[in-house]
């Protein structure tokens, strides 16, 4: 068996920047910055808005073991759909006709290839 290289394929165009304002840490990082500014140069309204900070963390706590539950749960359960694969999907499912394949309904192996006929 000889080894054919194949052809280089063209890159695909890359998808459109976001402006440098619409990117999250740009925003988080402004946010910070002006939280640092309202505390040092006007304390008082700053320590009026302590409420939505500590709301915001409480909130923040209260969903941290839910996602972390969610996303073990998930990947022991492999997560997308069966059809995929992963490594957590069961030997037996390889008999099992594959719905989106274009032989749907054909019981074989996924190592052996389909009879002739």
């Amino acid at each position: 068996m000889t080894h054919t290289p194949r052809e280089a394929t063209p890159i695909a165009a890359t998808a459109p920047t976001k402006p440098w304002y619409r990117q999250l840490y740009i925003q988080v990082l402004a946010a910070i910055v002006i939280g640092i500014v309202l505390g040092w140069q006007w304390p008082d309204p700053a320590t009026s808005m302590e409420p939505i900070g500590t709301t915001f963390i409480a909130a923040m706590k209260m969903l941290i073991g839910p996602i972390v539950f969610l996303t073990i749960i998930s990947g022991i359960a492999g997560g997308g759909r069966p059809e995929e694969g992963g490594p957590h999907r069961p030997q037996g499912t390889d008999l099992l006709p594959d719905r989106h394949n274009s032989r749907a309904g054909h019981r074989t192996c996924r190592d052996q290839p389909l009879p002739a006929g």
